[in-house]
C-alpha cells in the first residue's frame, strides 16, 4: 500500500514551545483518518515539498505536543468544530437579516422607500448578498404594489417637471410681453429672425428703460467698498427721498435705495477716491438683477463720515 508523505511547516516559536524542530517536518497521512478529515486536509493550503505536499498548520504547539502523527487528526478535527460553529453562526446571522428585511416590509413608510428604488434590494438593512436573495425569492409578493408605486411617482415627476417649466414660463412671457411694446428695433429683428441671446438683450432694455435718470451701472461699479453715510447732506438726503418714492411707484421693479459712501482704492500716491452715491436694486420679471447708482457728492467729504 503506497503511503502518502506531506511536511507540516513549524515555525520557529512553534517549535520552541512544543520542544520539536523547526521548518518542514516529513510525517505520513495517518491511515486511521476518517473520509471528512481526510476532505478537510485535502483542502488545505499548500505548495510543493520535498517529496509530496506541504501543508501549513499552524499554530500547532498543543498539536505537536501529542506527536506529528497525532496532531494531524486533532488538528483537522478543530478545523471541522470550527467550520460547524461557524455555519452555525452564519445561518443565525442570515436569519436575523431576513428577519429584519420582514420586519421593514411590514412598515408602509419603509416598504414604500424600498419599492422606489432602483434596485430595490439595496434599500434593505441587511449585507448585500442576503438581501439579493432575500429580494429575489420575495420579489413576486411586491410586484403589482411597486409597478403602481413607480407609476405613481413618474406621473408625481411629470407634473412637478410641467408646474416648473410653468413657472419658468411665466416670467419669460412677462418680459417679452413688456417688450412687445418697448422693444428696440435690434431686439424686434432678433425675435422675428429667432437669433440671438434674446432674453438677455430683453432684460437688458428692461433695465436700462427702468434706470432712474442720472443713475448708472457704472456709478455702482467702480466703488471698491461702500459704507453707510453717517452725516449726510441735506442734497444726499433730498436724493434719496425722491428716489424713495420713485421706488415705491414702480410696482416692486425698483428697491432697496440706499445711501452710501464708497471708496475707490489707488496705487498712487494720491491715496484712494471717495465719492456719496444713492443707489437702488433693478429687477426684471426673469429675476435678474442690477443695482445702478448716482453720484451725489464726487468728492465724498472723506472727514464727514469718521
Amino acid at each position: 500500500m503506497s503511503t502518502t508523505m506531506i511536511y507540516l511547516s513549524v515555525s520557529n516559536a512553534d517549535a520552541i514551545r512544543a520542544g520539536t524542530s523547526a521548518g518542514l517536518l516529513p510525517v505520513e497521512v495517518p491511515p486511521t483518518l476518517t473520509q471528512d478529515q481526510r476532505e478537510i486536509l485535502a483542502q488545505q493550503p499548500e505548495r510543493d515539498g520535498p517529496v509530496g505536499r506541504r501543508i501549513t498548520i499552524t499554530p500547532l504547539v498543543t498539536e505537536l505536543r501529542l506527536g506529528l502523527a497525532a496532531a494531524i487528526p486533532a488538528y483537522l478535527d478543530r478545523l471541522a468544530a470550527e467550520s460547524a460553529a461557524k455555519h452555525v453562526r452564519e445561518l443565525a446571522e442570515a436569519s436575523a437579516a431576513v428577519a429584519k428585511c420582514e420586519a421593514v416590509m411590514l412598515d408602509p413608510a419603509r416598504r414604500r422607500e424600498v419599492l422606489a428604488a432602483n434596485p430595490p434590494e439595496y434599500r434593505l438593512p441587511c449585507p448585500t448578498n442576503i438581501a439579493v436573495r432575500w429580494w429575489e425569492q420575495n420579489k413576486h409578493r411586491y410586484a403589482a404594489e411597486r409597478d403602481a408605486l413607480l407609476a405613481q411617482l413618474a406621473e408625481e415627476k411629470r407634473l412637478a417637471e410641467a408646474a416648473r417649466e410653468e413657472r419658468n414660463a411665466a416670467p419669460v412671457a412677462a418680459l417679452m410681453a413688456w417688450a412687445d411694446e418697448h422693444q428696440s428695433p435690434t431686439l424686434a429683428e432678433m425675435r422675428r429672425l429667432e437669433v440671438g441671446d434674446v432674453l438677455a438683450v430683453a432684460e437688458g432694455e428692461f433695465i436700462a428703460a427702468h434706470t432712474p435718470d442720472g443713475y448708472s451701472r457704472e456709478a455702482w461699479d467702480r466703488s471698491n467698498s461702500a459704507s453707510p453715510r453717517c452725516r449726510p447732506t441735506l442734497q444726499e438726503m433730498a436724493e434719496l427721498r425722491r428716489i424713495l418714492a420713485v421706488c415705491e411707484a414702480s410696482g416692486g421693479i425698483l428697491s432697496d435705495a440706499r445711501l452710501l459712501r464708497h471708496t475707490v482704492t489707488s496705487d498712487d500716491d494720491d491715496g484712494d477716491e471717495h465719492y456719496v452715491a444713492v443707489d437702488l436694486l433693478i429687477v426684471t420679471p426673469t429675476g435678474r438683477k442690477t443695482r445702478v447708482a448716482r453720484v451725489i457728492d464726487a468728492d465724498g467729504d472723506p472727514g464727514s463720515n469718521a
